[in-house]
């Protein structure tokens, strides 16, 4: 047979109060949360930025890839990047353990 002992619960009479400002302000702190994300219009920014007024100039540039690769400064480019090289793959099953 269970003995059960229940301790009665002491009301203070503060400690309601504290608890329900608590909810109001944190459901408060959600619902301007809310309205900031999602309702607020964003402020926008009018001008844009001066070297991006015109893409005329940019638009009539012609490109010709062959004069680029055969040209005297591209073939003066040298790569300093070390070539990687391939190592071997790793376990034919990689779910099987370490035995």
């Amino acid at each position: 047979m269970a003995i059960v002992v229940e301790e009665e619960q002491q009301n203070s009479g503060g400690g309601g109060l504290i608890k329900l400002f608590a909810w109001v302000v944190i459901i408060v702190v959600i619902i301007v949360a809310v309205y900031y994300v999602f309702f607020r219009r964003p402020d926008l920014v009018e001008q844009a930025t001066p070297g991006a007024t015109s893409t005329q100039a940019l638009s009539k540039i012609e490109l010709k890839p062959d004069e680029v690769i055969n040209s005297e400064r591209f073939q003066a480019l040298r790569s300093y990047v070390q070539p990687i090289e391939p190592r071997g793959g790793g376990r034919t099953n990689p779910f099987l353990g370490n035995f």
